[in-house]
């Protein structure tokens, strides 16, 4: 996973925009944290991120960046799912 993380992080992680930046997750416990405060599904996107097959990344707010905001999945140079936090177990996407 950290390896792979490495790679994404030099490609998507140095990203700022007016008061949000770009997080790459580095380890999985990032990712099951992620989900976790933000109630959705991104836990069962691990497999996918250690195979390389995704990209996830997390925006944040520079006030306040160890909280999570917004989480979101690229693909192709695209941003193609947006996770947020939805107050219920569940995965509720944005496409």
């Amino acid at each position: 996973f950290e390896q792979q993380a490495k790679i994404n992080e030099s490609m998507y992680g140095n990203y700022s925009l007016e008061n949000l930046f770009v997080m790459i997750p580095k380890t999985t416990a990032e990712v099951v944290e992620e989900a976790t405060n933000q109630k959705n599904c991104l836990r069962s996107y691990v497999t996918r991120l250690k195979e390389g097959q995704t990209v996830v990344a997390f925006i944040r707010r520079k006030d306040a960046p160890t909280v999570s905001y917004v989480t979101v999945e690229i693909n192709n140079n695209k941003v193609i799912v947006i996770l947020a936090e939805i107050g219920t177990e569940g995965c509720h996407l944005a496409r």
